[in-house]
């Protein structure tokens, strides 16, 4: 592959052709986080992020995931939760 290009096996280019397919969705399928194992946020949420346990629940950003170990390829879901504005407690 010519040096700078995407998906090359050069010792110039860091990523490959794996890579690029798992960056783009091509090749992963990252598991759900079991809904008993997500935190539950108390106080400070937003109304319409209060779930079926009377707290704001995170959700899952769908297509987007993070990775925490590049050697092991290690790959997590990405979960979101918007929070309640300041001014709601008084802050300004």
């Amino acid at each position: 592959a010519k040096s700078g290009s995407v998906g090359g096996s050069s010792p110039s280019s860091p990523v490959s052709a794996a890579g690029v397919r798992k960056a783009l969705r091509l090749e992963s399928s990252v598991p759900a986080w079991p809904g008993d194992e997500l935190p539950l946020v108390r106080t400070g949420f937003n109304e319409k992020w209060r779930g079926e346990s009377g707290y704001g629940e995170f959700r899952r950003v769908e297509g987007f995931s993070i990775f925490v170990d590049m050697e092991r390829a290690m790959e997590l879901p990405l979960y979101k939760i918007v929070l309640a504005s300041p001014s709601d407690f008084g802050v300004d």
